[in-house]
């Protein structure tokens, strides 16, 4: 399955079990994309990042830009942009021991998405409400200059 199924599987599985929730594939938070991110009705912003291979999770803490001299896991255990983080990855691709004791980790098999380990709260303060005109307006000029 490529990151585009997932992510496609992802948002069909929300608008059935969570129609309030509002979800934008591939959008950019701060100086990072994220792959899925999920705001809340409550204004709440949960980020999914789907990883497909070992190689790609294992580089995945060290690669990116850095942003205002911080990387972005750094920026996530503060709790700066998300709520919560979990990886969306294949079965048994890594164990609950190698994910990041901050994050969240999400078995995928088909259609099917199991959550092995619940994401630890990163903040309570609601970024939702702050990024949510921001992805909003992103996937207006995607979708305008898709049908140009």
């Amino acid at each position: 399955m490529t990151e585009k199924q997932v992510i496609t599987r992802w948002i069909f599985l929300c608008m059935r079990k969570r129609p309030d929730t509002l979800v934008f594939p591939n959008v950019f938070i701060g100086a990072y994309e994220a792959d899925i991110l999920e705001i809340t009705k409550s204004g709440y912003a949960h980020e999914f990042e789907v990883k497909l291979s070992r190689s790609d999770f294992k580089t995945d803490a060290d690669k990116g830009t850095k942003y205002r001299h911080h990387f972005k896991h750094s920026l996530l255990q503060e709790g700066r942009h998300v709520n919560t983080f979990s990886y969306v990855v294949p079965k048994n691709m890594i164990s609950v021991e190698e994910c990041p004791e901050w994050a969240g980790l999400i078995y995928f098999e088909h259609d099917h998405f199991y959550v092995i380990k619940k994401a630890r709260r990163l903040c309570s303060e609601k970024h939702g409400d702050r990024i949510k005109e921001k992805c909003l307006l992103s996937t207006y000029y995607r979708f305008h200059k898709y049908f140009k």
